[in-house]
Parts: C-alpha cells; structure tokens; sequence
C-alpha cells in the first residue's frame, strides 16, 4: 500500500478512533465492567442512605416534616454520588478510547507494514510509528527483521 493509498491522519476525536468496530469493541469491554461496579456501588450507596433514612424517620415519630427535611439531607449525598459515578464513567471511557488508541493503532500499521512485504511492494522503508504510540520494540524488531531477511 503506498502513501497515496492511505488516508490521511485525521486530528481531534475522529483521529482517535482507528477501527472504530475492534477498538469501541475493546472500550466497551471496560465500559461494561464500569457500569457494573457503578451500578454495584450506587445500590449499596442507595440502600444504605434509604435504611439511614428509614432509621431517622422511625426515631422521629414518622412526623411528615421531619421526614421531608431529613429526606433532603440525604439527598445530596446520593446526587454527589450519582455525578461522581458518572463522571467515573466518562472518564473510564475516555481513557479507554485513549488506551486502545496508542495500542491498536501500531497494530495496524504494522499489519499494513506486513501485508505490504509480503506482496513484494517496492522498496520497504522502516517502520515508523507515531509518537506517543505503544510498542516501539516490537516495531523496532520488525524493521530489524527485514532488514536481515533483505540482506539476505
């Protein structure tokens, strides 16, 4: 595959998404194990503000005003809690595109790089990642690699 043949490196959000198929694939992976242990969390966070709420009620006489006022105590504690969890989330998926990103993105360069020695397409140049992107080694040992097989 020559340069003409790629398509240009796209910049912001779209540039972190590589295949967006496989790579929202592993990001979800994470997602999903966020979404469980928030949920987890949230019900424990929940059932205990609900069993203090119950408990303060029951000690006050089951006065309609006193529950009220003691209901919007407690609900602060479980809105912070909600936006934490869902600033958690966020997060966890932002830092996932992010991660994947600087993972699959090499991989896929050096697939191409690959596909393209094997057809015999021209002169190979070293393999060169961005900066910033996960398994330099491994592309360094490639290019390490072909060089040998070329001098052979």
């Amino acid at each position: 595959m020559t340069d003409a043949d790629r398509s240009p490196r796209r910049k912001g959000l779209k540039g972190l998404i590589v295949e967006p198929y496989k790579q929202i694939k592993i990001g979800l992976i994470f997602l999903l194990v966020n979404l469980i242990f928030a949920a987890l969390f949230l019900a424990v966070f929940g059932y205990y503000l609900n069993d203090v709420h119950s408990t303060l009620v029951a000690m006050t006489g089951n006065d309609q005003v006193q529950s009220g006022i003691i209901a919007s105590k407690l609900q602060t504690p479980f809105i912070v809690g909600g936006v934490l969890m869902f600033g958690f989330i966020l997060t966890t998926l932002l830092v996932s595109v992010r991660y994947t990103h600087h993972i699959y993105g090499p991989l896929v360069s050096i697939h191409r790089y690959l596909d393209d020695f094997a057809d015999g397409k021209g002169q190979q140049r070293p393999l060169k990642l961005r900066d910033g992107d996960q398994l330099q080694t491994l592309a360094e040992k490639i290019n390490k690699a072909i060089a040998s097989i070329q001098k052979n």
